[in-house]
């Protein structure tokens, strides 16, 4: 009876530089997409089945940039819970949820200096605590806080 954020376990594939990672559903934009809503919606069903018309949604973060320079619009939105999620396997090797109160204690996470070597710098990188044997870190972690934040906030 608490809130939850879901996250995926992105498939493992050479041809991706974040195989393998932990993330929110989601993906690039497409000609076809009429918003950045659109996307989410369409990327969360292709992703992990989830029918946009179950879904609230709830609000937009705003625009985070990623070290490897995508740009990313966070749409928040809530389903009803269970929900008989389908994952696209090619895509997503697992999908869970972590409760919103252990994300937002802040004994569960930390902001640490990185060196990106591909890049040739160093950045100050979010990390949470390991969380039923899943990482959570980078810009899903950002992108994770600034929604707490944002909850704060109201």
């Amino acid at each position: 009876n608490s809130w939850h954020l879901v996250y995926i376990r992105r498939a493992e594939l050479e041809r991706d530089q974040h195989s393998g990672q932990v993330a929110f559903a989601g993906g690039k934009y497409e000609e076809n997409d009429k918003d950045l809503q659109h996307t989410a919606l369409r990327e969360a069903h292709e992703e992990i089945g989830v029918a946009p018309h179950h879904v609230t949604v709830l609000g937009q973060l705003g625009f985070h940039h990623s070290v490897s320079n995508f740009r990313i619009t966070p749409v928040v939105g809530s389903i009803p819970w269970p929900y008989p999620l389908e994952l696209q396997t090619s895509e997503v090797s697992r999908v869970f949820s972590i409760p919103l109160q252990w994300l937002a204690d802040p004994a569960n996470h930390e902001i640490r200096q990185r060196e990106i070597p591909q890049y040739k710098k160093t950045t100050a990188v979010a990390y949470f605590n390991e969380y039923d044997g899943e990482l959570l870190w980078g810009a899903t972690a950002r992108m994770t806080l600034s929604l707490i934040d944002s909850l704060k906030a109201e």
